[in-house]
């Protein structure tokens, strides 16, 4: 509570400034007067409603500003203070990717703006004061502090107003276009959307992201790091202090852990996630909030005995809540998944271009970020934004239409932000087209060129997406003639191709890995045929390492239930004339089988097709 009064103050102070240095008035008004204005009268009807102050919502509405609509900010909050602030989230990695080869910036201008220029550290109070500052230069942005949505009307799909208690009477304010960027999705909960909770689209419900945790720590010696650092490699130091650190709970990680200095002596650390917690439930969420709570003042007694700069290091605060990462994910007009990152796809209605890989760490313990694929770029289409039934809404953040796995892409910090500022831009082109967002998955293609082009002379970057990825030697994952067996398994978060897509696929495979891949493909693409029967079953087979052709085809008999189906040959010739079988059966390519004809050590890229294959002929019921 004291925290949140500080900040409080520094906001008023923040905005007391900015009106002296821009000569508005009054930026800021509290209790019976009216609500906060940026530009203008706040009441009426508007080209563009944005609900949700976070960095996503402050970037759609500012750039609805300045492509000359009127647009309205509602945030239940006294400032721009948000999951940046009260998790202290003071560093954030500007998206960029790899087009022709060439590394390019995809950020726009309230993204740099925001965050401070090319800076991916910053402190709270730049933020704050960033913050402010791109807002009151708008003078088409209306900004409503403390006041909070309470019902909508409709016409037809659409959305004609919605209802907001401000300063103790309710108030309609009517749009065009409404943006719900809140992190609990408050709009579109009145809207009734169904969500997704969690991984439920892979079938894990109960799996969500791991939630991570900041604090501060004072008495760093800066002057002493920089003397070590002239005569000795201290990152590289730090790096093995920190893999050596002794966690006291398994279910904490410890992943990408950085320092990230602030005023003065102050340092921020970062690193801490809480995995396998419940973030659908708030009492979860307190209880991972107390775990790293003692986690982190682990780790700082830790680093005061183990690194000499950090010896006279002191706890200072912590981050007043954890961030939660989603949530929710609510169905688009069109759906993001792993599949459009693993091939870099374009979109021809996109309203941003991100690259940052798509990891699967919620299955996974350890501090491995476990990634899935690391795209170059690909596009996010304004029909992820929209959600079914409502063609005048869009969502933003990762409870957009992205799958659970897209969304540890497409929905982390700087993402959401650059999708903000894109959704901004396109409903200021809704509005003067006179269409809804909906309406432009509809448009001709060349309508659709000058959507697109729209939005870059806005400033945002949206390059041409679609250069395939590529394995080790240079040639297109995609060429690979196992490539749809791999990309099923990856869109299922069952397969890590790590920072450089690197699947292995002509590696050898122990009899372990394939065991506990056969069953985690079973539970993840047929769980209907899996029980802990077959699962210990499945874990009692024999094999060597690297398996053999036999060893792995007696695997994958039991996991298709057929090891005593009476067919005849040898374990390859069973499993692939049970493959074969029926009318929707498979055809094993001829290479695979002529290959093994005689025992031979298997290779990944031959066990991902036939488990991947195994898995959907029991899903097809046979």
């Amino acid at each position: 509570m004291v925290r949140k009064k500080q900040l409080q103050n520094l906001v008023v102070v923040g905005l007391v400034l900015l009106t002296l240095l821009f000569g508005v008035f009054p930026i800021l008004k509290r209790g019976g007067k009216d609500s906060t204005e940026i530009g203008g009268s706040p009441f009426g009807t508007y080209d563009v409603a944005v609900i949700g102050a976070e960095p996503e919502g402050i970037a759609a509405a500012v750039a609805a500003a300045r492509a000359g609509m009127e647009t309205v900010l509602i945030t239940p909050e006294p400032g721009p203070a948000s999951y940046m602030t009260e998790c202290l989230i003071n560093h954030v990695v500007p998206e960029e990717g790899r087009v022709d080869g060439l590394t390019v910036s995809l950020t726009g201008p309230v993204f740099r703006e925001l965050y401070g220029g090319v800076e991916s550290t910053f402190t709270e109070e730049t933020y704050l004061r960033n913050a402010l500052r791109v807002m009151v230069r708008e003078s088409n942005l209306h900004v409503m502090y403390e006041s909070t949505l309470t019902d909508f009307g409709q016409k037809g799909r659409r959305i004609s107003s919605i209802r907001v208690f401000s300063d103790g009477e309710l108030k309609d304010i009517g749009a065009r276009v409404f943006l719900d960027a809140t992190e609990e999705g408050i709009l579109l909960e009145k809207l009734q959307i169904p969500g997704i909770p969690g991984a439920s689209d892979l079938g894990a419900p109960d799996f969500y992201e791991p939630l991570s945790f900041n604090f501060r720590v004072r008495g760093i010696s800066w002057d002493d790091i920089k003397t070590i650092a002239k005569v000795s490699e201290f990152s590289t130091e730090l790096s093995e202090v920190l893999i050596a650190y002794p966690r006291l709970r398994d279910d904490m990680k410890l992943e990408s852990p950085a320092l990230i200095r602030q005023d003065g002596d102050d340092v921020l650390v970062t690193g801490i996630r809480a995995a396998f917690v419940d973030a659908g439930n708030p009492d979860a969420i307190e209880e991972a909030y107390r775990n790293c709570m003692r986690e982190a003042m682990h780790l700082t007694a830790y680093l005061k005995t183990e690194l000499m700069p950090f010896e006279d290091m002191e706890w200072d605060m912590a981050a007043s809540r954890l961030h939660v990462p989603e949530t929710i994910h609510y169905r688009g007009l069109t759906q993001l998944g792993v599949a459009d990152l693993l091939e870099n796809r374009d979109a021809p209605d996109k309203v941003a271009v991100l690259s940052g890989p798509a990891t699967a760490g919620r299955f996974v313990r350890g501090d491995n970020p476990s990634i899935l694929c690391n795209p170059d770029v690909y596009a996010v289409s304004i029909g992820c934004l929209v959600p079914e039934d409502w063609d005048n809404v869009m969502m933003l953040g990762s409870k957009a239409g992205f799958s659970s796995l897209a969304s540890t892409s497409a929905g982390t910090v700087s993402a959401r932000a650059v999708v903000g500022e894109g959704a901004g831009s396109a409903a200021a082109y809704c509005v003067l087209e006179g269409i809804s967002p909906a309406d432009v998955m509809k448009l001709s293609v060349a309508r659709k060129r000058e959507f697109v082009s729209f939005l870059e002379r806005a400033g945002q970057p949206l390059p041409e997406t679609g250069e395939p990825l590529r394995q080790q030697d240079g040639t297109p994952l995609a060429s690979v003639w196992m490539y749809e067996d791999v990309k099923n398994l990856v869109v299922h978060g069952l397969l890590l191709g790590g920072e450089n897509n690197d699947f292995r696929l002509d590696a050898g495979c122990t009899a372990e890995v394939l065991k506990v891949l056969a069953k985690n493909a079973l539970l993840r693409l047929a769980p209907d045929r899996f029980t802990l029967e077959l699962d210990n079953r499945i874990s009692l087979m024999p094999g060597s390492e690297p398996v053999t052709s036999e060893e792995a085809s007696a695997i994958l008999l039991v996991l298709a239930g057929q090891e005593n189906a009476g067919l005849a040959g040898t374990a390859a010739e069973r499993l692939f004339t049970w493959l074969e079988a029926g009318t929707d059966g498979v055809k094993v390519p001829d290479a695979l089988r002529e290959r093994w004809k005689s025992e031979v050590s298997a290779v990944n890229g031959e066990l991902y097709h036939l488990v991947n294959r195994t898995c959907m002929k029991l899903t097809a019921g046979f």
